[in-house]
């Protein structure tokens, strides 16, 4: 049987093409010999199959096959003239325009083994059909990769961006006191005079007021922490503007969610950096999806949000071609996923900054220190103190059976640690004085479960479906692996159940909430006084919806922020709520947990939670602002007998790993027992086990 050889040096295929039953010499089934190779296609228009990986020696496999390469359709012209199949192996790498990652083709060694060589850092780009690798992966413990056959430009700059420390030796110390205290007085005259030393003090042309922490906050930032975490309402904002004021930034960019664009332009028209205190003509200049574009300033300031320089490549080359001084990237935590688009967008743009790029936000990490790997290249971290992705996601991660990166508890303080002395700025609302105590305790609510039961069956009948499907494909059932994987691809069967959830606690929530309301308004000369207006938090848009609508009936005045919402119309809620006209406010934890300020409030209520803790102390954050003044009282209601306790389990573990990388306390959880629970990773797969060891096989006649 003959293959020919095809493609490029770069890209090399062999095209097979045979009849139906064909058998090699050896007897076995062709079809069944080239799905068993490493890389193979199907091309169902021509009958023919591409193979593009057949493992470390080719010849052999081919050889074993009894199947012979004809090399005859390639011409002088062509870059495979003259090769030999040991040639065509080896991943080939070649820089990228920008010089912030690397192009990969894995060529004839094929898809996994490729994996392998290139290490954890890689990204498969399913449209190009090529491996994406960051360009401080191109290294692996200080020398080239092996088995990869490098590009030396790509080389060089791994060198190059592994060897430029954000912070100068002499002042590292210094900068990484400063990074964790809450004001001047934490620090020694000396290293006071030292840290103002770096890039001297904020001018008093600046607009902003300053609380004592965030005076020294931005220092430390100018002097190279430029991962601002500081917790959620510990004023970032005024902070990272005074670390540009420092660093003398004529061109400063501003990146962050479409909900808070307006509170940026207000905070950096006030604080005078676009004019330098009235010295320049420097313009703040604010794009908005579905506005005319202002044109770009010569100096001065320019806003955009995260998801319009996604949407936008256009308007993305224009400002990487402004070349900004100094790069500002609000609620950074949402750009965590390597090869989204809105974070290779942020990060293109975090590269063609001149002098720093600053991350905020109060929850660099949800659940993994996976989440933190973009966010270090941002800040330029990642080289000069991890080495490389491969290198930090090894150190600190181990992947599960679902591919998920889980923290390695044994190594988290020592991230935290190298965190401290090289990253972050943090501190804590109770190391600065911001915020008053609260609780947060488990409210039991009985409902009604058949809605619940419903759903299960639901989500049961589905699994049927297709492990009927599976067997009848395979004719047997489906191992652990196979289990796990449709379990992975299937994780939305468990929104189906949390939905349900959700919706049976909402007659129980909203008798509470016309209690609370009731018990709460006192009025004077006939007009309602809402002295504890009450928030009310959700998570699914349908319990969201459903939740606003039954208040809307039961209590006046009541008000609603869910996804979908223009931002006037969330900005008049807000104003509203602040102003104390609104008794009642149902709130979805996505579209209203960042970026707004309800401190009017002091009692919060989850009729739904998530899975995730940062999201929820992003929504307990609301009402944990510098002009809360009271103390606040929050509660989680918990329906027995769905999946509410089990989520509170995945809140407590997760919270675990933040406190372990973070400080401080960073669980969530509200439910006892907590430690008799079962994971979210386990919940889906346990159901699918079930249904699949109560699944009897057809006999065979």
């Amino acid at each position: 049987m003959e293959a020919i050889l095809q493609g490029t040096y770069r890209h090399p295929q062999i095209l097979v093409q045979f009849g139906w039953g064909e058998t090699l010499p050896s007897g076995r089934p062709v079809q069944d010999w080239v799905k068993g190779l490493p890389g193979r296609v199907f091309d169902r228009g021509n009958k023919t199959w591409t193979i593009t990986g057949l493992g470390p020696d080719p010849q052999a496999v081919l050889d074993r096959a009894g199947v012979t390469l004809d090399y005859g359709h390639i011409g002088p012209d062509s870059d495979l003239d003259g090769r030999t199949l040991p040639e065509l192996v080896d991943p080939i790498c070649m820089l990228k325009k920008g010089g912030r990652r690397v192009l990969v083709r894995h060529r004839l060694l094929g898809y996994d083994l490729a994996v392998e060589r290139l290490g954890q850092g890689a990204t498969w780009d399913k449209v190009s059909g090529r491996f994406e690798l960051p360009v401080t992966d191109v290294l692996l413990g200080g020398s080239p990769r092996p088995g990869i056959i490098h590009d030396q430009r790509a080389i060089d700059r791994a060198y190059e961006v592994r060897a430029l420390p954000l912070t100068r030796p002499e002042d590292a110390a210094v900068v990484a006191a400063a990074g964790s205290a809450a004001s001047m007085d934490d620090l020694t005259a000396e290293q006071i005079a030292h840290l103002r030393s770096i890039n001297g003090v904020v001018p008093a042309w600046f607009g902003l007021p300053m609380y004592p922490f965030q005076e020294v906050g931005a220092l430390a930032v100018a002097a190279g922490h430029t991962g601002l975490f500081d917790e959620p309402r510990v004023g970032k904002t005024r902070t990272s503007l005074a670390a540009a004021t420092l660093l003398r930034s004529h061109r400063t960019l501003i990146i962050s969610p479409p909900l808070v664009v307006t509170n940026w332009a207000r905070n950096a028209e006030e604080s005078q950096l676009a004019t330098r205190g009235g010295k320049t003509d420097g313009k703040v200049a604010v794009f908005r999806s579905g506005r005319k574009e202002p044109e770009l300033p010569t100096t001065g300031i320019v806003i955009v949000s995260d998801s319009l320089i996604a949407a936008r490549p256009d308007l993305r080359q224009r400002l990487m071609d402004w070349s900004p001084q100094v790069t500002i990237l609000d609620e950074a935590h949402r750009e965590s996923t390597y090869g989204a688009k809105r974070t290779e967008a942020v990060l293109e743009l975090g590269h063609a900054t001149e002098k720093r790029a600053i991350a905020l936000t109060g929850t660099p990490l949800f659940s993994s220190p996976a989440e933190l790997v973009p966010l270090l290249e941002l800040t330029g971290h990642l080289g000069p103190v991890f080495g490389s992705v491969d290198e930090y996601l090894t150190t600190y991660t181990k992947q599960d059976r679902f591919g998920r990166n889980l923290p390695k508890k044994r190594d988290l303080p020592q991230l935290q640690a190298l965190l401290r002395e090289h990253v972050w700025v943090r501190r804590s609302k109770k190391q600065v004085g911001i915020g008053m105590p609260f609780t947060h305790d488990p409210e039991v609510v009985d409902v009604d479960l058949k809605p619940f039961r419903e759903a299960h069956q639901d989500v049961l009948d589905r699994v049927e479906d297709w492990l009927d499907q599976f067997v009848a494909d395979h004719d047997r059932k489906p191992n652990d692996e196979e289990m796990a994987e449709f379990s992975s691809e299937s994780i939305g069967f468990i929104s189906i159940l949390r939905k349900a959830a959700g919706m049976a606690k909402l007659p129980a929530a909203v008798q509470m909430v016309k209690d609370h309301v009731q018990s709460t308004t006192t009025y004077v000369d006939g007009k309602p006084i809402y002295n504890r207006p009450l928030i009310v938090w959700t998570h699914h848009r349908e319990v969201s919806e459903a939740m606003a609508g039954a208040l809307g009936d039961e209590v006046a005045e009541s008000a609603m922020i869910i996804g979908g919402m223009s931002m006037t119309a969330k900005d008049e809620v807000v104003d509203r709520f602040q102003r104390g006209e609104i008794p009642v406010i149902a709130c979805s934890i996505i579209a209203a947990g960042v970026g707004i300020d309800l401190t009017r409030s002091s009692d919060v209520m989850f009729v739904e939670t998530d899975w995730t803790p940062a999201n929820v102390q992003q929504a307990l954050d609301r009402v944990q602002g510098v002009n809360q003044k009271a103390n606040v009282t929050a509660y989680t209601l918990i329906a027995p007998g769905t999946l509410d306790e089990r989520l509170q389990k995945v809140q407590h573990t997760k919270g675990q790993t933040l406190s372990a990388v973070l400080g401080g306390d960073h669980d969530v959880s509200v439910a006892e027992n907590i430690d008799e629970m079962r994971a979210l990773s386990d919940i889906l797969f346990d159901l699918v086990a079930g249904v699949v060891k109560k699944k009897r096989l057809p006999r065979k006649v």
